[in-house]
């Protein structure tokens, strides 16, 4: 008689079912969006066999065979140009998970796929077939760039000098920024302005990121710009340039000093976008609103973050120790210089030519 294994009941309190907490553990498939219609689908390549089988590049896949390299390559391509479209607001799917949860990633220029930041230039030297993978990170966060009506000196010139970070991002998706350093960029021509326009852009982009944490109302720095706002704004130049309650004193009062212009001539331009546009009710509005925020920032700012950042300022360079050398190191060093140029000139007298050793002994020392 064949044995059967004995029956297990479940008793009182107890489930034959699986439980919910291993059925919430099963797999369950990543979403790829399709690049043709832009919605997502679990089973790609059924989507592309069932709904776009008249595409050339989709026949270009299914004409290589099941499996192959060439196919495989083919739907990889397809796959990260359209999941480049979902991931431009966000990086939901990356070609390569990361293990910690707070990796940045980037676009490829060439292939669309995200892949890590710190590694970018190792898939794009092999992904550009051994071609110089230089400013890479810039390059693939300019691909991030919402705002079209980019200056395209500003776009050529300055933001590949712009660390790949998210104060840049802030500022290259801003259209006031932007316009900005296209006004100050074309007042100051010289090549080292380059590196100072991406360095007030930066600091206005620091502002309206410490602003959308006080008031998540704030898009964009137009939004920034309203009288109502103008607390807010001292509060975020406050944290931006480290102000010590307690000491009433600043990590960076400069910077605190200087945003101010900034922030006036940023206003400036908002007033000349409004006026360009056809006169009503709301522009009018707007172009007073714009003016007000002005004559805070010319009349209240002095009392409210440069006065106290120009004090600041001002007792940390009075307090500034200077150390000027006594007459004894001079003497030390007189001496010394004397001593080496004697032996330089005996050495020169001896051989009769002055050789490359000599000269360096008696110029450097």
């Amino acid at each position: 008689m064949e044995n059967k294994p004995p029956l297990i009941c479940a008793g009182e309190g107890e489930s034959a079912e699986p439980s919910r907490d291993a059925a919430s553990k099963k797999y369950k498939r990543q979403t790829d969006m399709c690049y043709f219609c832009e919605t997502d689908v679990q089973n790609f390549v059924r989507h592309l066999r069932r709904n776009h089988l008249c595409e050339t590049k989709v026949q270009e896949i299914f004409s290589h065979q099941k499996n192959s390299v060439e196919r495989r390559k083919l739907l990889a391509i397809l796959k990260k140009k359209g999941n480049f479209i979902k991931n431009s607001e966000e990086c939901v799917k990356p070609v390569k998970k990361a293990r910690s949860p707070s990796a940045s990633f980037l676009p490829c220029g060439n292939c669309l796929g995200f892949y890590r930041s710190k590694f970018l230039y190792r898939h794009k030297k092999k992904c550009l077939e051994g071609q110089s993978a230089k400013n890479a990170q810039s390059e693939a966060q300019n691909l991030l760039v919402k705002n079209k009506r980019i200056d395209q000196r500003l776009k050529v010139e300055v933001f590949p000098r712009m660390r790949a970070d998210k104060i840049s991002l802030e500022a290259k998706n801003d259209y006031l920024i932007c316009a900005y350093g296209a006004r100050y960029l074309k007042t100051h021509r010289e090549k080292h302005f380059i590196n100072v326009t991406s360095r007030k852009m930066r600091e206005l982009s620091r502002i309206l990121l410490e602003l959308k944490k006080l008031e998540p109302t704030i898009h964009n720095l137009f939004d920034a710009l309203k009288p109502k706002h103008y607390d807010q704004l001292v509060e975020a130049t406050k944290s931006v340039a480290n102000y010590d309650t307690v000491n009433d004193t600043f990590d960076s009062p400069t910077f605190a000093m200087n945003i101010s212009t900034a922030l006036k001539q940023c206003c400036d331009i908002a007033i000349h976008m409004v006026i360009k546009n056809e006169p009503s009710v709301e522009t009018a509005t707007y172009e007073a609103s714009l003016k007000t925020m002005i004559n805070l920032l010319q009349s209240n700012w002095r009392f409210d973050v440069s006065g106290r950042a120009g004090n600041d300022l001002n007792l940390k360079k009075f307090n500034k120790v200077t150390i000027v050398p006594l007459a004894t190191d001079l003497r030390l060093l007189k001496n010394y210089l004397l001593l080496k140029a004697g032996e330089a000139v005996n050495e020169m007298l001896l051989m009769r030519t002055l050789t490359l050793l000599c000269w360096r002994q008696f110029i450097v020392g």
